[in-house]
């Protein structure tokens, strides 16, 4: 069995996790070489950016987990596990898939929901599986699955975050990319939460109404508006219900 890190989940940890000045402090305790490359206007994901690539260059990524454990217990199992393993698959298939990138491997008869850039070869395997990310070399099996490309979806959010790093400053800035986070994790729930994705959307109206519209966008995504359907009548209902339009 071989083990790979679900990069989305360690993004979380240290976003969620540490504020902008102790993750300066971190790379400065622990990883010095990341320290030595940041500049008074790194930004906090640039810090994660080049901390992730550096754990994973110099295979120090359970070290660094080790360190969230130990200094942020309760965000390090909030955002738990950090790694998926591979249960199937020759020594050389294997070889060919950590060249390829991550590889994500789920197998269960109950409904199942993998969320991310995933690059390489995918097996999910049972029914009512939801797939959404960049998907090659995919396997699932089952009834009631589906697959979506979430490429223009995460480029949507990630534009979201640099409008709010031009149109917001200090804790302004920091509160409205936390509220982007909180969005992104309730559209990745195994079952989207509408209640949170609705106060996000009012967090703007109400704090950073220039970039209200922009978010309104991003709830009407086609990715967003898939992922509800398949998640059942009720669930549509309740999207009509908060957000007035029909998915």
């Amino acid at each position: 069995m071989t083990q790979y890190p679900i990069l989305n989940n360690i993004q979380m940890l240290l976003s969620e996790g540490f504020t902008h000045e102790e993750l300066c402090l971190w790379c400065y305790d622990y990883f010095q070489p990341v320290y030595d490359k940041l500049t008074p206007h790194s930004t906090k994901k640039e810090i994660i950016n080049r901390l992730i690539n550096h754990v994973q260059q110099m295979e120090q990524l359970d070290t660094l987990l080790n360190l969230a454990e130990q200094d942020k217990p309760t965000q390090y199992y909030e955002h738990y596990p950090y790694y998926v393993t591979n249960l199937c698959g020759s020594h050389g298939a294997m070889q060919e898939q950590e060249k390829l990138g991550q590889v994500t491997t789920t197998i269960s008869n109950a409904r199942n929901t993998v969320v991310g850039n995933i690059t390489g070869r995918n097996l999910i395997v049972g029914n009512r599986n939801i797939q959404i990310g960049e998907n090659y070399g995919q396997v699932i099996l089952g009834a009631e699955n589906s697959a979506t490309t979430t490429n223009a979806f995460q480029q949507a959010l990630d534009k979201l975050r640099q409008r709010v790093m031009t149109n917001a400053f200090g804790t302004l800035q920091e509160n409205a990319l936390k509220q982007v986070d909180n969005f992104e994790k309730a559209i990745s729930a195994n079952k989207p939460d509408l209640a949170m994705m609705e106060y996000v959307q009012r967090w703007f109206s109400d704090n950073l109404p220039a970039l209200f519209e922009a978010m309104t966008n991003i709830i009407f995504h086609s990715v967003v508006r898939q992922k509800v359907k398949a998640s059942g009548s009720d669930l549509v209902t309740e999207f009509r219900f908060r957000f007035g339009q029909m998915v």
